[in-house]
């Protein structure tokens, strides 16, 4: 757990909120961290855990709030310190607007995304050279009678440029290995394929 008294693990680091009185773990010694609202404590923590951070602020009040289902409108902003906001909302057939990113296509995005990265870093432990990455992942998400949902399958397309054709087996069955080590696919609850094809 990352819980501790005066604080949460970030990495190597504990944070803790400057509120006032608010205690520091116990026997660590404090630094600066260049970040509002809190201070970093180098101490025991285990190094291999991780916490992130999104801030979400909706913007879509009409007026009315959350009064009725077509009385407001999806529109939010996705947060991070030190990055572009990125405009969130719903899918368009939720009313959503299309020129936005929803939470559906994130998903699918961050699957992409980590595979590709876990891919890269397979490719170097076997003496790949990877000089070209392409992918044209989809998802496909099952609506429920109650108003849930969930996704049932993600497919991701990978389409690699080598420096060596001839590797191009060893390439294919490198896939199998990055996708054990993706962080976001060994999160998810529904199966993850891969199918690369021919750049």
């Amino acid at each position: 757990a990352l819980a501790r008294p005066g604080g949460v693990g970030i990495g190597p680091l504990w944070v803790q909120d400057l509120t006032p009185g608010a205690p520091a773990p116990p026997g660590a010694g404090t630094r600066d961290v260049n970040r509002p609202g809190i201070r970093a404590y180098s101490g025991a923590m285990d190094p291999n855990l991780h916490q992130y951070q999104v801030d979400v602020q909706w913007t879509g009040n009409r007026g009315t709030g959350t009064t009725g289902h077509r009385d407001y409108g999806r529109e939010h902003l996705l947060r991070v310190d030190g990055l572009p906001d990125l405009p969130g909302t719903a899918d368009p057939t939720f009313h959503g607007d299309p020129d936005r990113w929803n939470p559906e296509q994130l998903l699918l995005g961050a699957l992409a995304q980590c595979h590709m990265l876990s891919y890269f870093h397979v490719a170097v432990k076997h003496s790949v050279a990877v000089t070209g990455y392409t992918d044209a992942a989809t998802g496909t998400l099952r609506l429920n009678r109650d108003g849930s949902g969930e996704f049932t399958q993600v497919l991701l397309r990978p389409r690699i440029v080598l420096a060596d054709e001839s590797q191009r087996d060893l390439a294919d069955t490198l896939h199998e290995k990055a996708h054990r080590l993706c962080f976001i696919a060994r999160s998810v609850n529904f199966p993850v394929l891969n199918r690369p094809e021919a750049p």
